[in-house]
């Protein structure tokens, strides 16, 4: 049997186009997506107003790209809330900061952040992407991290008084890691 080795394949165009690749045979076309995790995090967490940055327990998603050159495209659903607090939330690269705004005199950079409710029965969406360039095969975890500096507690997938009637809720935060074929 032999081996076909080549730069660039296209398909019969009165075929449509179509290229048809044997059983165990993989070709990953630029923009494609190779693969897809997610995390789903349906119970709540809360942070407390201690000034560090915290693990948001549940907020990670592991991928093992399959191409070095691949880029991973990061998709991030935070649902929180805060009384009187001004939470910063941040992503991270196995321990790398990443996808964060530029430093300027005191500030901190985050990557997503105030969720600062008037009616403490209520809570504020926050969604943010972004495409990481690894360069890696290994195993890569992206997590979230909060930073909660005030004075109050903040709160995951729930309002602060968290009431038990109608107009109360409980709700999810996910985060997505999708491998995209460069």
């Amino acid at each position: 049997m032999s081996t076909l080795s080549l730069q660039n394949l296209q398909g019969v165009v009165a075929a449509g186009n179509i290229i048809t690749v044997s059983s165990g045979s993989v070709v990953y076309s630029p923009g494609s997506i190779v693969q897809v995790q997610q995390t789903v995090k349906t119970d709540t967490f809360s942070a407390a107003p201690n000034g560090t940055w915290t693990d948001i327990t549940g907020m990670t998603v592991s991928i093992t790209p399959k191409k070095v050159s691949s880029k991973i495209f990061i998709l991030m659903t935070v649902v929180g809330a805060g009384s009187g607090t001004t939470p910063k939330v941040r992503l991270l690269r196995n321990s790398t900061t990443i996808s964060v705004g530029d430093t300027s005199g005191s500030k901190q950079s985050a990557t997503m952040g105030s969720f600062l409710m008037k009616d403490t029965n209520q809570t504020d969406t926050y969604t943010q992407q972004f495409i990481d360039s690894p360069a890696s095969t290994s195993s890569i975890t992206y997590k979230l991290q909060v930073n909660n500096d005030n004075t109050q507690t903040f709160f995951l997938n729930r309002s602060v008084s968290d009431q038990d009637n109608a107009t109360g809720g409980r709700y999810i935060s996910v985060i997505t890691a999708m491998e995209v074929a460069v």
